[in-house]
């Protein structure tokens, strides 16, 4: 997903983002963990080129992915015809897309100007019991110690990256934004390196 006029991530093939290398066994595992419904309906929250929700169609879950990246969005609809792909994020079309029985928003929060905003969207559109799985780059006081004395900080910040990031998310953080936007429940692990020095936040949240 990108966060600006949805040109700056541009997609020309369906291969699966890099992160998913660290951050797949581990959403697998959290869907292979619980019991859906039939049929059960997915969003993925900033889809990019459908890798995802492709994914999730091969589970038997019925997935809708949004992303405000217009090429990423083209690739997704040309690849996986079967699958409801599109551009518009606004809380009402995601709703009427919806509601779902589960949300992933896989690496893209951090990229969000208002992350609560978006939360609030998700949480909307899931029905009662509906579960969020979110990762998200994490963050700690080790961590950010480590990058500042290698000089890799700025990095996951400037403003001349297509990738940077806007927030920076301790697992205190993003706990503290997912209650506001009404999730309980709330379980954190991470993934990729050592604890301390992890790539990703994986959250698992539930709409009450």
């Amino acid at each position: 997903m990108t966060v600006a006029d949805g040109q700056v991530y541009e997609w020309n093939n369906v291969t699966p983002p890099q992160s998913h290398s660290y951050l797949r066994a581990r959403l697998d595992a959290i869907i292979a963990g619980r019991q859906w419904p039939p049929g059960a309906r997915a969003l993925d929250f900033g889809c990019g080129n459908g890798s995802l929700s492709a994914a999730l169609k091969r589970k038997g879950f019925a997935p809708v992915g949004v992303d405000i990246s217009v090429s990423g969005v083209a690739v997704a609809r040309q690849a996986f015809p079967d699958i409801v792909f599109s551009n518009d994020l606004s809380a009402e079309n995601i709703a009427r897309l919806g509601p779902y029985d589960v949300a992933l928003c896989i690496e893209v929060i951090a990229h969000c100007f208002d992350p609560a905003a978006e939360l609030k969207k998700i949480f909307d559109s899931l029905k009662p019991g509906g579960v969020l799985v979110l990762a998200t780059p994490y963050y700690g006081y080790l961590k950010i110690l480590v990058l500042a004395l290698l000089g890799k900080l700025t990095a996951h910040h400037s403003v001349a990256s297509k990738a940077n990031y806007v927030s920076m998310f301790t697992p205190g953080l993003i706990t503290e934004l997912l209650r506001d936007a009404g999730f309980t429940d709330i379980d954190i692990g991470r993934v990729g390196r050592i604890p301390a020095l992890a790539k990703d936040m994986v959250v698992v949240a539930r709409k009450p």
